[in-house]
């Protein structure tokens, strides 16, 4: 049999031999150092002239790995997707691997490439990229335990903590701060400040985020609006200092609640990150990500589909990956790490009229259709939220009745119908409220989220599990939109959105989940 001479080639034959590479890099305690582990299923050694130039491939690989990914979330699809790659087999008649047990593998990168015989290994690409979990050495086979990118989210988001100290900005805090986390306002944020203490000009210093933000535009005593200066603030004024995250007061603040907006956290240019994707990126550069485990074609289109202003507020310490799901799943995206590690974001849409990937009868090895959840009356988003809101007794009687009912109510609420047809037709469809913990800083921006989101939920969906004699979805996005011709099952042209992949890549078949 000839050798596939391409990977669009290898991908489509299901008979073609599939040879893989596996390049793990575990940690010394010893050297201090990671320690690239090369393993393959058959011999290869590159050449000088290769990227990865003068390696031994050792053939131990013996299982490969199984990918299963979902982009569900509960019952809709929706905020963080998932990916377990479950293990590879490794050959160990000789006991070669039991010297590698002292070696850390937990959280260090792991990359698996699939290739054809006669490939260089250049010519190989990478179909997975993640973390290792462990090595489990057994007396012939070891197994190499995977996990995606996503773990790396997970740990603490926080602006620091107070250290009791004052210092000369006060935002050290007073003695009875110590150990406190920091406040930390993600987008515009409506938050009760913390107070730090008296400056040496006397005047009352509050503290809205632990880091620098980008302008603190407005704030309330009591409800009651005070007047923004440049200068030393007097009475009835305040004074915005978004270097150190703090405003100061021109007159006392213990006899009435000061609320602050805040237009919160910097990116890593300085600039404000206000939209779902700009924070998701803060939250992952926090969490330890570099450019290169980012993947930025995709954060910049899904800014470009929604740059409204997000709000999400954290008086503690935070979780990342909490978070990441959170600012994902209130703005209608996708979130995850892709096949190559890259975190990245997605929306998902009705199908497209051009289908990414095309499959017939001559394709699909079988095909059953899956339960979906039924159409939606309406859909129901919290947004513009207040963070710390003020009861009857904390507002002044200056207050106006709008500042009154803006700042006594936690979430305001966009709703938007279902479409008429879908009324009539499904009469036990409920409305459903999207709370995923953080939303939208304006109503316009949640109503026309909810109203795009009532076309997508609120018509009957159906879903198919689909065996295909074809790795091509390998290279696919999430929510790619993948066109079904199968007689038996009267889909003709039929169009549906990927929302699930399932195989070990290299066995010729895949499983796809597909919705529309």
């Amino acid at each position: 049999m000839t050798a596939p001479a391409t990977w669009d080639d290898l991908v489509r034959d299901p008979r073609a031999e599939r040879r893989w590479l596996v390049i793990a890099r575990p940690y010394d305690p010893d050297l201090g150092a990671t320690v690239p582990q090369y393993w393959s299923t058959h011999p290869l050694f590159t050449r000088p002239i290769d990227g990865l130039a003068n390696v031994l491939f050792e053939p131990r690989v013996s299982t490969p790995l199984a990918l299963r990914e979902s982009v569900l979330s509960g019952s809709r699809v929706r905020g963080l997707t998932a990916t377990d790659a479950g293990y590879i087999g490794l050959r160990n008649e000789d006991g070669g691997l039991h010297a590698l047990r002292h070696l850390v593998w937990q959280g260090w990168p792991v990359e698996v490439r699939m290739g054809a015989a006669g490939w260089h290994v250049d010519q190989y690409q990478t179909v997975y990229s993640g973390v290792m979990a462990d090595l489990e050495t057994r007396s012939e086979e070891a197994r190499l335990i995977l996990r995606d990118k996503r773990q790396a989210l997970e740990g603490a988001v926080t602006a620091g903590t107070f250290s009791g100290t004052p210092g000369a900005d006060l935002t050290g805090g007073p003695a009875e701060l110590t150990g406190r986390a920091k406040p930390l306002p993600l987008g515009r944020c409506l938050v009760e400040p913390v107070r730090l203490g008296t400056t040496t000009e006397g005047k009352v210093r509050l503290m809205v985020s632990g880091l620098p933000v980008h302008d603190i535009p407005a704030a309330w005593t009591g409800g009651y609006p005070l007047t923004k200066v440049a200068g030393t603030p007097a009475e009835g004024q305040y004074r915005a200092l978004p270097e150190i995250g703090c405003i100061d007061l021109g007159g006392s603040s213990l006899n009435t609640v000061i609320i602050a907006e805040v237009q919160g956290v910097l990116d890593h240019t300085g600039a404000w990150a206000s939209s779902a994707a700009q924070l998701i990126e803060w939250v992952a550069r926090r969490r330890g990500h570099t450019a290169a485990d980012l993947d930025a074609a995709s954060l910049a289109a899904a800014h470009a589909l929604q740059p409204a202003e997000m709000s999400l507020y954290s008086s503690g310490e935070a979780d990342g990956l909490r978070l990441v799901g959170q600012l994902a799943a209130a703005a209608g995206m996708l979130v995850g790490h892709d096949r190559a590690g890259r975190l990245g974001l997605d929306r998902l849409e009705p199908p497209a009229a051009e289908p990414d990937a095309s499959f017939g009868a001559h394709e699909i090895l079988s095909i059953r259709q899956v339960a979906t959840t039924p159409p939606l009356a309406g859909i129901r988003l919290p947004c513009a939220p207040t963070w710390r809101t003020l009861s009857g007794g904390e507002l002044v009687a200056e207050a106006t009745e709008a500042m009154r009912a803006r700042l006594s109510t936690a979430w305001r609420y966009a709703e938007a119908p279902a479409p008429a047809a879908t009324l009539a037709a499904w009469p036990l469809a409920e409305v459903e409220t999207f709370d995923d913990g953080g939303g939208f800083a304006t109503v316009a921006a949640a109503e026309a989220e909810a109203a795009r989101l009532a076309l997508l939920h609120g018509v009957g969906r159906a879903a198919w599990e689909v065996e295909v004699a074809s790795e091509a979805p390998l290279a696919l996005r999430r929510a790619a939109t993948i066109g079904l011709t199968d007689p038996r099952s009267g889909l003709d042209g039929w169009h549906g959105r990927l929302i699930g992949l399932a195989g070990s890549p290299g066995g010729g078949t895949l499983t796809l989940t597909v919705w529309g």
